[in-house]
């Protein structure tokens, strides 16, 4: 069966149109913002609905926690950066110039 049938360009189109590209940390922490912000609204409407009350609250609290090391990571990530390019400046010996 040849390569180049119509069900196999279908099922290459669909398949690409699935593919995104990789994300970096600053869209995962812009996803992680919009999830709790969207969950505290939830959680500012339920009212007296425990249920949903306490699954708010688990959802902020997880979202929470992974905002935070997604924040520290990026910023270790700039520093380590930084300090790579600095001592790459010095083996290059511009740094005594």
């Amino acid at each position: 069966m040849p390569a180049d049938t119509k069900t196999h360009k279908a099922r290459s189109a669909k398949k690409r149109r699935r593919t995104r590209k990789t994300g970096d940390l600053s869209d995962l922490r812009s996803t992680l913002w919009q999830a709790l912000y969207q969950a505290e609204q939830v959680l500012l409407d339920a009212d007296s609905d425990t249920v949903t009350v306490l699954k708010c609250v688990h959802a902020i609290s997880q979202a929470a926690g992974t905002y935070a090391k997604v924040v520290e990571v990026g910023e270790m990530e700039a520093r380590l950066s930084e300090l790579e390019r600095g001592l790459e400046t010095r083996r290059n010996g511009r740094a005594y110039a």
